[in-house]
């Protein structure tokens, strides 16, 4: 699947009030991941209080905090 085909389809989940699963693919962009998932933003700051030098980090992470 492609990645703009990836976008579509999570634009249109989200237009219905969905969600879509989190995949090892980093296809969703930032606003489209933060939009499915608010309590994303409660999670990345938790993950900077306890970890504030990042030492522990996963492509998923880079991408989305």
């Amino acid at each position: 699947m492609t990645l703009a085909l990836s976008q579509r389809i999570i634009d249109t989940a989200l237009s219905m009030k969905g969600t879509y699963y989190l995949p090892y693919r980093l296809h969703a962009t930032r606003h489209q991941m933060r939009t499915a998932y608010p309590q994303a933003k409660s999670f990345f700051e938790l993950k900077k209080k306890y970890d504030p030098k990042e030492v522990f980090q996963s492509q998923f992470y880079v991408e989305y905090k």
